[in-house]
């Protein structure tokens, strides 16, 4: 199993399935689990994200966006045309904090530009105004 973390560019690597043959391993494929085309393998094994697997909104690249494991059916052939069992391997895309902190009141709501503070003139006694900038 592989897992990265989302946000990724086109071609990320993933990372590199092994099979081995007596005659030599020629190819890999996905021969299942891969319906929405978000990722390739090449002749090498090594496993990439795709330019739909990279797109912003995708599952496979936006940990918010759902499915956050995917099981990729593998298989590997050799020179001879010979071509293995197809294996499982699965792919888990791991959250990031990507999403921008913001600031509330006193007067303003969630997201606003603008808030605003008033102080009577005049106080004798100290006054303090503590705005919070909350984290998520």
């Amino acid at each position: 199993s592989f897992s990265y973390a989302e946000n990724q560019a086109d071609g990320f690597g993933i990372g590199t399935v092994a099979a081995t043959d007596a005659v030599g391993v020629t190819s890999y494929a996905i021969v299942s689990g891969n319906g929405s085309g978000f990722f390739a393998i090449d002749g090498s094994g090594n496993l990439t994200l795709t330019t739909l697997g990279a797109a912003a909104a995708a599952a496979s690249n936006d940990f918010e966006t759902g499915a956050n494991s995917f099981t990729l059916s593998v298989t590997a052939s050799d020179a001879a045309g010979n071509t293995s069992g197809a294996v499982d391997v699965v792919v888990a895309v791991t959250d990031v904090d990507d999403t921008a902190p913001q600031i509330t009141g006193p007067t303003g709501g969630a997201g606003a530009v603008s808030s605003t503070v008033s102080v009577a003139e005049n106080q004798t006694r100290p006054i303090s105004t503590v705005m919070v900038f909350p984290f998520s």
